[in-house]
């Protein structure tokens, strides 16, 4: 609470009480409590299992100061239930945001919430304030910029603005009529200060031009290209170096309604290129190649079915005694945020080495495809009710190759998944879900892949909090791995 009536001491002090206060006020937001029960299981070993409830609320009030001008604030509070409010760690969901201490372009910050800004994770937090900006309006309302801490949108399947964090950046849109819809160009200037903050080493910026295509109900379309300039810090590799990411993405989806019948296809590529660091010996370059394809067919009332299909192409093949990197930094399904299965989340930050004893020279491809099928009719007999199954298969393309002996690995084809989930849920009103779900997940034969802290190589059963990723480096004693999933969810957004 201290927090907020800072805040609005703030504004008080820059806009004068009585604007503040007479000001149009909008609140949204969410209330979220999940429960979890997670359990890995190894042919040849231990399994691990992992029970614990947490809650987060976020708000996000809106100004409208005038015509012309909005503010616009986040704050949020989360917990684990049982646990010490001041120091529990979190898992993937709780609220991220930019540390200074993190050097990653695109994943939400490990780094989490904290007061010290330190590498720490994730706090509980009882306040806090994620996101503070104002939007000015020109033209009617046909062209907005937005300055400060923006609340982003996710990306997985949609046009990629970046991740779901709290970037500081200029978001300028203009808005215009065009082929029956809404033509939407977007300038994007973000800054990121991942080192110190008052050197020059350490510093990023993203310039993202974007052109977005909305015919509401029926098509959305995007194009975007990203360009990540950084100059290094000693951390990175040669101080001062500037280095330059560059990244496209093509999203489309259109919405074709018939009668009783919907078809909904929807297409998404991503490609990016470019060296993320830089040193006097090696350089950590980026390969990129992702797509996917689905279909969601829906006859209307009854039931809704999606075909889905993901590639994810693996780096180049590196040259042995060569230094150089190469990485495949996004997960499969395009974006970070992508849920594929409550127990696979896919392969990311797939990467190949010319040098190391548990590195890699080449890595295979993976192919997914999903299905997944809603009972929509539910609703029809018993209204906010709703259920689905799900099945997830996951396929690599050829085999690895050991840097170290810059031979092919047995079995490394034989990484596969198969996952089913299933979930019901029911809608107590136009603001309330309840839902419930379970998972099942099979790993095929894995060899070793990478050292114990490698999570970030092949297949890997990527479960919420501290087993996350905890199998992404296998061992051959493991023999093959099996995990379990329970899921009970309430939310309420506002």
């Amino acid at each position: 609470m201290k927090r907020i009536l800072s805040l609005i001491t703030a504004l008080v002090i820059v806009l004068g009480a009585t604007s503040v206060f007479a000001a149009t006020a909008d609140w949204n937001g969410y209330y979220k409590v999940i429960a979890r029960t997670n359990q890995v299981d190894t042919e040849n070993g231990a399994a691990i299992t992992q029970s614990y409830m947490w809650q987060k609320l976020e708000l996000y009030p809106n100004w409208n100061l005038s015509d012309n001008v909005a503010l616009h604030a986040g704050f949020y509070s989360q917990n684990y239930w049982g646990g010490d409010r001041g120091r529990g760690w979190g898992t993937e969901e709780p609220i991220y945001f930019s540390s200074p201490v993190n050097t990653n372009n695109y994943q939400a910050a490990a780094t989490g919430i904290n007061n010290s800004g330190a590498n720490l994770g994730s706090y509980n937090a009882a306040l806090g304030i994620s996101a503070a900006w104002a939007t000015l309006s020109f033209m009617g309302g046909d062209l907005t910029a937005d300055i400060g801490r923006r609340k982003n949108l996710m990306w997985g399947e949609g046009t990629f603005l970046g991740v779901n964090f709290f970037p500081d950046r200029f978001f300028i849109t203009y808005k215009t009529k065009a082929l029956g819809g809404l033509l939407l160009p977007i300038m994007i200037i973000e800054k990121r200060q991942d080192k110190a903050l008052f050197t020059a080493a350490g510093t990023k910026y993203q310039y993202i031009p974007t052109l977005v295509y909305v015919a509401p109900g029926k098509t959305v379309a995007g194009l975007t290209f990203d360009i990540t300039t950084n100059k290094q810090s000693s951390a990175d590799g040669v101080v001062g170096k500037r280095t330059f990411l560059y990244t496209g993405d093509l999203y489309f989806q259109h919405k074709i309604a018939m009668d009783s019948l919907n078809i909904t296809p929807t297409f998404d590529i991503v490609y990016s290129t470019g060296v993320n660091k830089e040193s006097a010996t090696q350089k950590d370059k980026i390969d990129v190649l992702n797509f996917m394809l689905k279909a969601k067919i829906e006859v209307v009332k009854l039931v809704s079915v999606t075909p889905e299909i993901i590639f994810q192409k693996a780096p180049k093949e590196a040259t042995v005694g060569n230094g150089d990197t190469y990485t495949n930094l996004f997960y499969a399904g395009v974006g970070n945020q992508y849920e594929l299965g409550k127990i696979y989340k896919g392969n990311g930050m797939l990467a190949t080495s010319g040098v190391g004893a548990f590195s890699y020279m080449k890595i295979p491809h993976f192919l997914t495809g999903t299905l997944k099928i809603d009972a929509d009719v539910l609703n029809e007999i018993v209204k906010g009710l709703g259920a689905y199954a799900k099945v997830i298969y996951v396929q690599p393309i050829g085999k690895a190759k050991a840097t170290a002996t810059q031979a092919e690995l047995a079995d490394s084809d034989k990484s596969t998944v198969l996952e089913i989930d299933l979930g019901v849920s029911y809608k107590v009103d136009s603001y309330t879900k309840i839902g419930l779900d379970f998972g099942y997940a099979k790993f095929g034969k894995n060899p070793y892949f990478g050292d114990a802290s490698n999570t970030s190589i092949m297949v890997n059963p990527a479960l919420e909090g501290s087993n996350r990723g905890l199998y992404g480096a296998y061992s051959t004693t493991l023999g093959k791995v099996s995990a379990i999933y329970f899921g009970a969810d309430l939310t309420i957004n506002f």
